[in-house]
């Protein structure tokens, strides 16, 4: 048997002249530092708690939510965008189905209504926009509206019918359908304080 340290071959009797140690006193120590080392390992499996062992694994769950919900807010705009489109296409999958059950002559019938309701629509969105513009740009710059703000000013003493400051405008309290055809009780003297406050409520 050869040095356990230096596997020096020639031996004098218990000890190693290469590398000058006692052979038994190197194999005693040498055991007794492995088996301190054993008792030192079972003595920390046996001493570790329950709430250490499962420290890292709610640890790690803990940061995966996190880095979810950080991801949540950072794209949450193309997230809800993508639920909503999901939503649609369910939607429009069931209408599809359901259609697909009636006949051809109820589908029919049912697109023509549709396009003649989003037609009036349309037909009753332009004609306001057109009566807008000539209230605006024709029908306040008239002789006629000149004469019924005359009359109407006249009539409550040039005073604003709410707070009875000076008055210098004259308020709808009602439009008619037919721009110019409203009755003179429909039009009230104001201020221009108390005309901008009629306008926002």
């Amino acid at each position: 048997m050869g040095c356990p340290k230096c596997s020096n071959e020639n031996l004098l009797g218990d000890e190693c002249p290469k590398c000058g140690i006692y052979i038994s006193k190197y194999l005693e120590v040498q055991t007794r530092k492995k088996t301190s080392e054993q008792e030192n390992e079972r003595d920390a499996i046996n001493n570790a708690s329950p709430e250490s062992s499962s420290r890292p694994i709610s640890l790690t769950a803990g940061s995966i939510e996190i880095r979810l919900f950080k991801y949540f807010l950072k794209h949450k705009k193309l997230i809800l965008a993508s639920i909503i489109l999901l939503l649609l296409l369910s939607i429009f999958a069931i209408i599809i189905k359901m259609l697909s059950t009636l006949p051809p002559l109820v589908i029919l019938v049912g697109v023509i209504i549709s396009i003649k309701l989003v037609a009036e629509r349309w037909l009753f969105k332009r004609q306001r926009e057109r009566q807008k513009t000539y209230y605006h740009d024709d029908y306040l710059k008239s002789d006629a509206w000149e004469q019924k703000r005359s009359l109407v000013l006249k009539r409550d003493g040039r005073r604003c019918v709410y707070c009875g400051a000076p008055a210098s405008q004259v308020h709808h309290k009602r439009y008619a359908r037919n721009i110019g055809r409203e009755p003179i009780d429909w039009l009230i003297s104001v201020c221009p304080a108390c005309h901008g406050k009629q306008h926002n409520k």
